[in-house]
C-alpha cells in the first residue's frame, strides 16, 4: 500500500479482501516500497546466494512525487532498508520540458518580446 494511506484506507484494504474471501487474519500490510524489496530478493535469491551482499536502489517516478529505496540484501533476506521522497515527480518534469520547448520554439521562430 501507498505509504500516504492513513488507518482509513488501510482499513478499507482489509475489509475489501474480507469482501473478496481473502482472510484478512491471513494477511498483513505493508508499504509499496517494502513489497518491491521483497519481490526483488525473492527473484534473485539464488544468485544473491551465489554472489554476496548486493546493494540496490529503486527509483520510482511517479506523477507527484518521487521516492528513492535502498535496500542491502545478504543470502538471507533483507539487511537494510531505507527510503527519500520528494514531491518532485513526472508532471514537473512534463512542465519543465515543455516550458523549454516553448522557449525554444519562440527563440527560433523569433518570435519573443514582439
Amino acid at each position: 500500500m501507498p505509504d500516504t494511506f492513513g488507518k482509513t484506507e488501510q482499513r478499507a484494504l482489509l475489509d475489501a479482501a474480507k469482501i473478496a474471501r481473502v482472510h484478512p487474519g491471513n494477511l498483513e500490510l505493508i508499504y509499496d516500497y517494502q513489497a518491491v524489496a521483497l519481490t526483488y530478493f525473492e527473484q534473485w535469491k539464488g544468485w544473491i546466494a551465489a554472489e554476496g551482499n548486493r546493494n540496490v536502489l529503486f527509483i520510482d517516478v511517479g506523477h507527484a512525487s518521487s521516492t528513492v529505496t535502498f535496500a542491502q540484501f545478504s543470502p538471507v533476506g533483507i539487511d537494510r532498508l531505507s527510503r527519500a521522497i520528494t514531491m518532485i515527480g513526472g508532471r514537473d518534469f512534463d512542465r519543465d520540458v515543455a516550458a523549454r520547448l516553448e522557449t525554444d520554439f519562440l527563440e527560433e521562430k523569433k518570435l519573443h518580446g514582439e
